[in-house]
């Protein structure tokens, strides 16, 4: 694939434009689906990840996986494949700015914001965790705030595709990524639904103006660049929305405990 803007089709059918992104797993191309004549995202694992054993066929399953969901919060898979290169998804284009640029950028949005950014995630995660997907990988870095004022949760399913649990703990440590893993990610355990709701609230507390959603700082106050064995105790982190107080119990002691119901929100 080239390397900045390009009129090269793929697939015969998509006419690449430029790259929009690049993280741990894989890089993202804005492309144009001449078929349908709209813009779509196409993300391609890194050739060194492409290359472990099994990794095209779980990211063919994830996808399809993925593929099956249908929630306004999540960004929609729209086609997979593979080619020389190795395998590939087409997903809808989201035009905006992750979570973690807005931090980065603007610093912590204002409440009412961020309860919306968490009230909205928290459901995503539910419409998935009630049809067996995981996500695996929820951080500020996988989530969408699109121009038009929604909020998408990207890449379900790619931690899972990419890596085993255990080099999946080890890439989120050498990206900084690690405090969003769940205490059984770290130790190389199987995801459940509780590790997203754990991650969610990881998310929310460093999207948290001082006192607004959490009640307390996990591991201290600010952002958190440590790595998830270091907070051992109990934190709970709650966001007051429009349909009371939605609560996920956040235990670094041990495997993290799913809130009956539906994901984070209950």
């Amino acid at each position: 694939m080239p390397e900045g803007p390009s009129t090269e089709q793929f697939g015969g059918r998509f006419e690449l434009i430029e790259r929009i992104g690049a993280g741990g797993m894989a890089t993202v191309w804005l492309a144009r689906d001449l078929r349908l004549r709209r813009m779509v995202a196409i993300k391609r694992l890194h050739p060194h990840i492409a290359d472990n054993p099994g990794a095209s066929d779980r990211f063919t399953r994830e996808a399809l996986s993925v593929a099956a969901l249908s929630h306004p919060a999540i960004v929609v898979v729209y086609d997979v494949g593979e080619d020389d290169e190795g395998p590939f998804m087409v997903m809808e284009y989201v035009e905006g700015r992750t979570l973690a640029q807005y931090l980065a950028d603007e610093g912590r949005p204002p409440t009412k914001e961020a309860i919306k950014i968490a009230l909205l995630c928290a459901e995503s995660l539910a419409h998935a965790h009630e049809r067996g997907v995981i996500h695996r990988d929820v951080k500020p870095a996988n989530i969408l705030l699109a121009v038009d004022g929604s909020v998408k949760l990207a890449d379900f399913g790619i931690a899972k595709a990419a890596w085993d649990n255990k080099r999946l703990t080890e890439t989120a440590v050498m990206l900084g990524t690690a405090t969003y893993l769940s205490p059984e990610q770290v130790k190389g355990g199987e995801a459940t639904p509780a590790t997203d709701q754990y991650s969610l609230g990881v998310v929310v507390r460093d999207a948290d103006r001082p006192g607004a959603l959490s009640r307390r700082q996990p591991g201290g106050g600010g952002h958190s660049t440590r790595h998830p064995q270091t907070h051992t105790t109990q934190r709970t982190v709650q966001a007051a929305g429009r349909s009371g107080d939605h609560r996920a119990a956040v235990s670094r002691k041990g495997p993290c405990r799913q809130v009956p119901g539906c994901s984070i929100v209950g």
